[in-house]
């Protein structure tokens, strides 16, 4: 039952961030995009800057970071996306960490990762 609530959660944390970034007019690339590294949750643009944003939720308001080996899987994986999509290459590319901690009035918190 908890691994159903924390999917449920996770899902749920993602279209909130999805929502919020639509309404600041990102552009959406791509949802949950899966590959043989792993898989990064949003993949969005703005003014020809390409972001790669991982999606973390907090139930009881604690921050949750990412290791640094969930980092490079996150960096294998955009390399290998890029290398899918040829017309980004020229794009400046970020990595963004979104917390969403819904005890804390439901706050956004965005972090560069590099």
């Amino acid at each position: 039952m908890v691994s159903r609530l924390h999917c449920f959660v996770g899902y749920f944390d993602e279209l909130l961030i999805l929502l919020y970034l639509k309404l600041k007019w990102y552009y959406v690339i791509k949802y949950c995009y899966c590959c043989k590294f792993s898989e990064i949750d949003l993949i969005v643009s703005k003014k020809k800057e390409l972001i790669f944003i991982e999606v973390k939720a907090s139930l009881l308001g604690e921050d949750i970071l990412i290791s640094y080996l969930q980092y490079q899987s996150i960096v294998n994986s955009s390399k290998y996306f890029l290398s899918e999509k040829l017309s980004f290459l020229d794009y400046p590319i970020r990595y963004d960490l979104c917390f969403l901690s819904l005890t804390k009035r439901a706050c956004l918190y965005k972090k560069c990762l590099a």
